[in-house]
């Protein structure tokens, strides 16, 4: 099982393909070029360039690894029974709306510092709100990851979400990573199997210099403004919940968890 997540950005130590030589090409990527592109296995940089249409990759298979930084797509992104043979990351991508319900990943899944949801729509949701002590209702869910099954580790480091975030049922491998995240709105990881559900990666004392032993230390601590529901999940390894503010209430009900460490705030 990986414990240092760092080295799991990016995927390979291959160069990336920038198009940024390219000056004659377009902004915008159309969904040709995108799923061209995602079947080559090469990394790439899209630094500056977006796909404006929606994006329908519903049970493709991929053969090559996934590894894309910076795109931006401001229409849903669905791989929904999507098959990854060789891992998937999308270090600092946005996404209006990203589905990868029933996908299967053999190897890592890194989402880490990704954008998914509306910003816009999140403040107009609580805009709309008659007055503070009226119930919020659950935000619609962006980032959909039912019955997904990762073979490996699915981090979701410093990545932030405007709407909730499901992994019912999901069945990961290894580590499931929520540091520094930013969810504005409910984590439901009802039945879910883990290998492990930390927040604290970045927590544990890692000495940047010997000599002065000074700690590195997380910037900010996960937040997670609704609910984090863990109801029947269960976890072969530890749960810490450390360095997390939760909004809502903590569901632990019928969960099967082997150790669960416990220092969670309530705002």
């Amino acid at each position: 099982m990986p414990k240092d997540f760092a080295d799991l950005n990016p995927v390979s130590d291959a160069p990336l393909v920038s198009e940024d030589s390219n000056t004659n090409r377009n902004d915008k990527l159309t969904i040709e070029e995108l799923t061209n592109l995602l079947q080559t296995g090469k990394p790439l940089d899209f630094k500056d360039r977006y796909i404006s249409d929606e994006v329908n990759l519903k049970g493709v298979k991929f053969l090559k690894p996934i590894e894309v930084q910076n795109l931006v797509c401001t229409a849903e992104v669905n791989f929904c029974g999507a098959r990854f043979e060789r891992g998937v990351n999308f270090t600092g991508c946005r996404f209006q709306k990203l589905n990868l319900a029933d996908a299967r990943v053999e190897g890592a899944l890194i989402l880490n510092e990704v954008v998914i949801g509306s910003e816009t729509d999140h403040k107009l949701r609580r805009k709309n709100r008659r007055s503070d002590t009226e119930p919020q209702s659950s935000p619609p869910v962006v980032a959909d990851f039912t019955n997904l099954r990762v073979a490996g580790c699915f981090s979701l480091m410093n990545a932030t979400v405007y709407g909730s975030l499901s992994c019912t049922q999901a069945d990961i491998e290894d580590d499931f990573r929520l540091d520094e995240a930013q969810i504005h709105g409910d984590v439901r990881l009802r039945r879910a199997h883990f290998g492990e559900f930390c927040t604290d990666a970045k927590q544990r004392t890692v000495y940047a210099d010997a000599a002065d032993k000074e700690p590195h230390r997380l910037k900010r601590p996960c937040r997670v403004d609704g609910k984090l529901d863990l109801t029947s999940a269960r976890v072969a390894g530890d749960v810490r919940l450390i360095a997390v503010l939760i909004g809502g209430e903590l569901g632990l009900q019928a969960a099967a968890i082997a150790q669960c460490k416990d220092q969670t705030r309530r705002r």
